[in-house]
């Protein structure tokens, strides 16, 4: 089986940056491990050094006077996470948790596996440093509608914009010739990046020829453009090497790394005061906070944590004889992406020889939406040009697709020569589902994972959408580029949906369900308005917060890291307010 061998090659690839790993080629650039004993106290315990706690750490640091306890499950992020050509290789890793969500409805259909995989950064940066890297910030709309949620004007578009420019910068002249994209991008620490290959332009012109506007930058507007994603000089730019690096020799900043909190502890009045943690050598610590403790864990860990606490649905924690300190909805409304792949073959896309081995177009992004007079996007087109054997390896080790469906789509693709055919691979994501999912405990066993249901598709609105999202991108086809290069859609299901007229709405209801993917952007578990207010404070307790990507009412409309790297920021913001008015 073809897909069966290059999931060998992953492995073995995977093998051999694990033996690089050894020689810690980027533990220079990260804060040491700290020498840190039992009872030790600290002004904040920061919980997870991930995109929103390592921001966290950093800004707080920048005072001198403030001592900051910064821990990680995980250790320092890895050379190939810094590589943005070897983000495949990260998950189901060391580096990742390598969680499985109990199984569901669909799965079973055309995955290999009967339950969907969670993948979750478990390094300094966490998801930041595996993630694909593309910056989306969302929707002005979702940060207003989260403001009316919490009746929080600090929540609006207009006041999270600039925690976004802060973050950022762009260089790149043309970009930034635009009076928006100009505005709207500052000097920060994060660099951003477009591929700007001429190979994206055949793309463009035919989304201009479907009608679409060209823009410069979709995050202010509908329409395609090349991507922006978080590179700078050729290196993945996530938060724990961009926001730890420059603070790794402060004196006031301490990091353990490989340890992993089991409980926040509260004293009779309810207040955080530390928390609990277990060493990789099997000792258990109790750390103290003197005035805060933070958790940035993300949206699958935090909840977690603050059931293990006695913070979550009553019912269930006294199912499990935990104590019951605040009475929350945390772990419901888990919220994420889903998303489709649309293949198309192509008996030649480029005027220059392609290397199959290396080559990957500049991907290209769209935000549309079906009523065209509407403010906010549908979905998102994530587009880019392949060759058949890299195809290979997406479907069979990215997508965990059947081994017979990736081999199905290779053949299909390649042709009858040794060349092989380019293939333009397009996913189709719902911006904005209205399925839920929710995360529980196992047991009181902290090191147990969580009992985690997606919930993709629990509500088959996302379905219907999804259909209708497909039936208005697939006309891409007949533009006058894709027929010159005798484009075709390829049948990724390997016959699944044969029963169903090709085409019509049943067919592509079977396509969705049998091809979907969830996109790894975790949130809600912890929502502002239901878990914690509009300072990210948790009910019921007292100092007390959670700043990650579980904090949002509702997803984003796009990619999540950038939000998260935002609410780090504003997090900072709302400690360092809260410390001066109590000491200065």
């Amino acid at each position: 089986m073809l897909a069966a061998g290059a999931m060998e090659i992953m492995r073995m690839v995977q093998t051999g940056f694990q033996y690089l790993a050894l020689l810690q080629f980027t533990a220079y650039l990260m804060p040491p491990h700290a020498n840190v004993q039992s009872g030790a106290t600290y002004d904040y315990i920061i919980v997870g050094a991930g995109t929103a706690g390592s921001v966290i750490a950093s800004q707080l640091t920048e005072e001198a006077h403030i001592s900051v306890l910064l821990i990680e499950a995980g250790g320092d992020a890895p050379l190939e996470s810094t590589m943005p050509a070897a983000v495949a290789f990260l998950k189901n890793s060391s580096y990742d948790w390598n969680y499985i969500a109990e199984p569901d409805l669909h799965s079973n259909q055309c995955h290999r596996k009967s339950s969907p995989e969670v993948i979750l950064g478990k390094m300094l940066g966490g998801s930041s440093s595996l993630d694909y890297m593309v910056y989306s910030r969302g929707h002005p709309t979702d940060y207003d509608n989260w403001a009316k949620i919490v009746k929080d004007q600090t929540w609006s578009w207009e006041n999270v914009l600039p925690y976004f420019k802060k973050s950022v910068k762009v260089d790149d002249e043309n970009f930034l010739k635009s009076p928006d994209t100009k505005k709207n991008y500052g000097s920060g620490l994060i660099g951003l990046t477009i591929d700007n290959r001429d190979y994206a332009n055949n793309l463009l012109e035919s989304c201009s020829e479907m009608g679409y506007d060209i823009v410069t930058d979709p995050e202010s507007s509908f329409g395609y453009s090349k991507m922006l994603v978080s590179m700078g000089e050729g290196e993945r730019h996530g938060s724990g090497i961009m926001f730890l690096k420059p603070a790794k020799d402060r004196k006031n900043l301490h990091v353990l790394k490989n340890t992993f909190v089991t409980k926040i502890n509260f004293d009779e009045k309810r207040n955080a005061v530390g928390v609990e943690a277990l060493t990789q050598d099997g000792r258990t610590l109790i750390l103290n906070a003197k005035n805060e403790v933070i958790v940035s864990a993300g949206a699958i860990n935090s909840a977690k944590l603050l059931l293990l606490s006695g913070i979550g649905p009553k019912k269930d924690l006294q199912s499990k004889k935990i104590k019951v300190l605040s009475d929350l909805p945390v772990g419901k409304n888990l919220q994420d992406h889903v998303s489709v792949m649309i293949p198309i073959a192509m008996e030649t896309s480029m005027e220059k020889p392609v290397d199959p081995h290396v080559y990957l177009a500049p991907p290209v992004i769209g935000y549309n939406a079906l009523d065209k007079s509407q403010k906010y996007p549908d979905y998102e087109t994530a587009s880019f040009y392949a060759h058949s054997r890299q195809l290979l390896y997406y479907c069979a080790y990215t997508y965990a697709f059947n081994y017979r469906i990736c081999d199905d789509i290779y053949m299909l693709m390649h042709g009858q020569d040794d060349i092989g055919k380019m293939g333009l691979m397009t996913d189709i994501i719902h911006l904005n589902p209205k399925s839920r999912g929710d995360v529980k405990l196992k047991s009181l066993n902290p090191i147990e994972p969580p009992a985690i249901n997606v919930g993709y598709f629990t509500n088959e609105d996302d379905i219907d959408d999804l259909v209708k999202f497909i039936k208005e991108f697939i006309p891409i086809v007949n533009t006058t580029f894709f027929r010159s290069i005798e484009a075709e859609l390829v049948d990724t299901t390997s016959g699944s949906c044969y029963n169903y007229e090709a085409g019509s709405d049943e067919y592509w209801r079977c396509y969705v369900t049998c091809v979907y993917t969830g996109l790894n952007d975790y949130s809600g578990t912890c929502a502002m308005g239901s878990v914690v207010d509009s300072r990210l404070r948790v009910y019921g307790v007292q100092k007390l917060r959670v700043a990650d990507a579980s904090i949002m009412p509702f997803i984003t409309r796009g990619h999540t890291n950038a939000p998260v790297v935002m609410i780090g920021e504003k997090a900072a913001d709302f400690v360092m307010e809260d410390y001066k008015k109590k000491y200065c």
